[in-house]
């Protein structure tokens, strides 16, 4: 009979696709200037996909993917970007080590001509984390966000 070996861990791919429509009363951020068209729709359109694996003393995950925007009075403004994040949970690791110690290690990459609003790297790698845990290890069953410690 054979029994699985967590040794090996296990690979999960869960695909993801973003598409919104969105209206923007001023793609330029200047002020009213006559004969340029400031307000546009935006289509934007997102496929990525995140890749998670999980070990028997660590687990992780990549996401990887791509945003194309589309502007419907503006179409010198259209733009392809892309982006990616890795994340690594060792805490059961470094646990039998140092007892009571989290290690968490991240890293990601953002392109695209538009400056980002309101990043906040911190809340991404957060999120992230409760991406592969919920979507891809457990789908349909809440086990809960990943804590600050």
């Amino acid at each position: 009979m054979a029994t699985a070996n967590p040794t090996y861990g296990e690979t999960r791919l869960a695909p993801i696709l973003s598409v919104s429509e969105r209206y923007d009363s001023n793609v330029f951020f200047l002020p009213k200037t006559p004969g340029l068209k400031l307000e546009d729709f935006v289509t934007s359109v997102s496929p990525k996909v995140l890749i998670g694996h999980r070990w028997n003393l660590m687990e992780g995950g990549l996401l990887a993917g791509a945003t194309a925007e589309a502007y419907a009075n503006n179409p010198d403004l259209n733009y392809v970007g892309g982006n990616g994040s890795l994340a690594l949970n060792l805490n059961r690791a470094v646990n039998r080590f140092f007892p009571r110690t989290a290690l968490s290690v991240s890293e990601s990459f953002l392109y695209t001509p538009q400056a980002p609003a309101f990043a906040d790297p911190s809340y991404q790698l957060y999120e992230f984390l409760n991406a592969i845990r919920k979507q891809v290890w457990d789908p349909g069953h809440d086990i809960g966000p990943v804590q600050y410690k």
